[in-house]
């Protein structure tokens, strides 16, 4: 029995009626890859584009960002090679140096030396979801709310 709860979700349909909803922020996918990568020259990037690119995600389980281009891929009639670094700060790391990419949301997006970032033309778009089931703590969520936007 929750009163209220986070979702990160890439289908707002699944919330129940029964729930109030407040959208905190839709986020893209971008791909990020070493700045030489041949890739780094185009403007944007589709699935095509990256179908034989080695992906690295993390170690623990995948991100959301991670199991929504894995959901984009069973699409599709081929699978991303994978490779797999320690979650965190050194995945960047690794981007500088080799040849691979990954999967990030713009929130995760940080000034990084030799790193370049593209957007990804896929359907998918992460939604952080604030819901409950108090009509009284509305006061609370459009707080919250306005706090994450002075914060961007």
């Amino acid at each position: 029995n929750v009163d209220c709860a986070f979702l990160l979700t890439t289908d707002t349909g699944i919330v129940p009626a029964s729930l109030n909803v407040h959208v905190v922020t839709t986020m893209r996918e971008f791909i990020a890859m070493r700045a030489g990568h041949w890739l780094a020259k185009k403007s944007s990037l589709t699935l095509e584009d990256v179908r034989n690119e080695e992906f690295i995600f993390p170690v623990r389980q995948p991100s959301p960002i991670s199991s929504l281009t894995l959901r984009e891929f069973a699409r599709i009639p081929f699978q991303p090679k994978m490779r797999c670094v320690i979650h965190g700060g050194a995945i960047f790391e690794v981007l500088k140096y080799m040849d691979c990419v990954t999967c990030v949301t713009e929130d995760l997006i940080r000034e990084a030396p030799g790193v370049a970032y593209l957007p990804f033309e896929s359907s998918n778009k992460l939604t952080c979801l604030f819901l409950w089931k108090k009509d009284d703590i509305r006061p609370m969520v459009n707080q919250f709310a306005d706090f994450i936007q002075s914060e961007k």
